[in-house]
């Protein structure tokens, strides 16, 4: 069977996408990368892609595939929580084709986004809009954007709809991962979130030692 490296469209953007993709060693080689035929699978419609893991093997129905499919299956090759597998997915594989139209390689695998806490997102915030930004929800609320998990309670000095953080229902962990779902979405229009998760990553980026 063909080989990704093997494949003509695999050039250009497609090329940019998986070193955005690679960083730190995420991904296999792209000769290791088995491309099946679009006729060696019958799926669904609907289906446009699946990936095997374990045998490192992609199909696409359509070749090239569109460049977010392409990143949405190149995403599942990278080792992850297993709960977490279509979020990781879904939500970095536009995130992937933004930084590889704009030629930027990420400082770390951006899959790290996953792993930061609300603390440090208010901290780069704060540092990148120059503005003190009480919490991660007044960000958000600044924009417009009611993240879930914000919880409304009516002020019973003013009578008028508030929003606050609602952490019955939400931990540290899942109020992160919202976030930064929300942030990778203002990504693409708003060049300072764009910049807040670059930042995030090179926060994140594993600290070599010499030895």
């Amino acid at each position: 069977m063909p080989k990704l490296c093997e494949h003509p469209w695999f050039d250009g953007l497609y090329i940019s996408i998986y070193n955005v993709l690679c960083v730190e060693g995420k991904l296999p080689h792209p000769c290791d990368i088995t491309i099946l035929p679009p006729d060696a699978v019958e799926m669904r419609e609907t289906v446009q892609a699946a990936t095997w893991k374990n045998t490192k093997t992609i199909w696409f129905r359509h070749q090239p595939p569109h460049p977010v499919v392409f990143a949405h299956e190149l995403i599942h090759l990278i080792d992850k929580p297993l709960e977490l597998e279509e979020l990781y997915a879904y939500n970095l594989a536009a995130f992937a084709v933004l930084l590889a139209e704009r030629n930027i390689v990420p400082p770390a695998s951006i899959t790290r986004l996953f792993d930061v806490s609300p603390d440090e997102i208010v901290k780069v915030i704060r540092e990148v809009y120059q503005y003190p930004f009480e919490d991660i929800l007044e960000y958000f609320q600044t924009f417009g954007i009611i993240p879930m998990f914000a919880k409304p309670r009516i002020d019973p000095y003013t009578n008028t709809l508030k929003f606050e953080i609602d952490t019955k229902r939400f931990n540290e962990k899942s109020i992160a991962i919202v976030a930064v779902v929300e942030i990778l979405g203002m990504a693409e229009y708003d060049e300072l979130a764009l910049e807040v998760l670059l930042k995030l990553l090179e926060a994140s980026r594993p600290s070599t030692t010499a030895k």
